[in-house]
């Protein structure tokens, strides 16, 4: 990645990234806590009163952010529910330095209990359209059989005329 100028090291780059991160919570729109690291421990979190979701300054990087040190990908994935009592889609990229290597990392973590709770309404909505389905099929198997006997009762009243129409 190509850096201005002003930027000539790694301890560079981070820098820049840490006198960013405070200002994405203004552009984001859904409520988020950023967070930057170096290959070691956290360098800045920038906290969120509805996301609790805050490790500390200086915290040793641990889990996905580690992983994501050792192997330069990038990680999304979501928090469990029950570690923060609502849920989080934690977003983590590599930052690389001068020399393309990773030097840390960028970690946003978002708020998706909305979109948790959609989803939710939206399988809740699925399983009621699937029972009105389901009776329906069984009405029109119904009216089926019905009108099969309808026409069986007509053709048997037909049968009863002739025959007495034969006596």
């Amino acid at each position: 990645m190509a850096y201005p100028d002003t930027i000539k090291t790694d301890q560079d780059v981070l820098n820049a990234f840490v006198a960013v991160a405070p200002y994405l919570n203004r552009v984001i729109r859904q409520e988020v806590v950023v967070c930057v690291t170096n290959t070691e421990k956290n360098l800045i979190t920038v906290l969120n009163d509805k996301v609790k979701f805050s490790p500390a300054v200086g915290a040793p990087i641990t889990g996905n952010t580690k992983r994501v040190v050792d192997t330069g990908r990038a990680y999304v994935g979501l928090v469990d529910e029950k570690l923060y009592g609502r849920g989080i889609r934690s977003m983590i990229t590599p930052i690389r330095g001068i020399n393309g290597s990773v030097i840390g990392t960028f970690v946003a973590a978002m708020d998706v209990e909305q979109d948790i709770r959609l989803a939710h309404a939206v399988d809740e909505v699925t399983k009621s359209t699937e029972t009105v389905y389901n009776a329906v099929e069984q009405v029109a198997q119904s009216a089926s059989e019905l009108a099969k006997s309808g026409q069986e009762a007509v053709q048997q009243a037909a049968d009863l005329k002739v025959r007495n129409s034969e006596t």
